[in-house]
């Protein structure tokens, strides 16, 4: 299951964060508001990548080849 989330987390990610500035760019056009919401998400969505490839990386430094 680990191995599954690994391959689909950053589709998913990538979708999470398509739907959420499509839907604030549908709901504030233009506006000053949707590029802080939209500039806010995308940072959360970078750290949320950031921390996943950190994680990735740790348990494949403690994997074996054996």
């Amino acid at each position: 299951m680990r191995h599954l989330r690994n391959l689909l987390g950053g589709f998913l990610l990538w979708a999470v964060h398509f739907f959420a500035v499509y839907f604030i760019a549908s709901i504030f056009p233009g506006t000053t508001t949707s590029i802080v919401l939209i500039l806010a998400i995308t940072l959360v969505m970078f750290a949320i990548t950031l921390w996943s490839t950190a994680r990735t990386f740790r348990a494949l430094q403690g994997a074996s080849d054996g």
